[in-house]
């Protein structure tokens, strides 16, 4: 739905959002955005694997806390990168 030349972006429907996540998704920029919001996800499962298969290597749980952060903190910043991208759709 468009208020005023722009989408209102909180009246959007579920389906609507993904639709363009997706094209945002298909962007240059969306693309390395997307990248960088998953890349504690990956330091999450080499840690993981690190821990569980690798006897020597020592659990820190520390570690965990700050990758869980670190995936918050870049999850919200693809949030406002998505919502810029919403907004500047007309």
């Amino acid at each position: 739905m468009k208020v005023g030349g722009l989408m209102n972006l909180y009246s959007l429907s579920f389906s609507e959002l993904i639709k363009l996540n997706r094209e945002f998704a298909k962007t240059q920029f969306g693309r390395r955005a997307r990248i960088f919001s998953l890349l504690p996800y990956i330091v999450f499962l080499v840690k993981l694997f690190l821990v569980l298969f690798v006897d020597s290597y020592q659990y820190n749980s520390t570690d965990f806390i700050l990758i869980f952060l670190g995936a918050m903190i870049t999850q919200l910043q693809y949030g406002n990168m998505l919502k810029d991208f919403i907004n500047s759709k007309k």
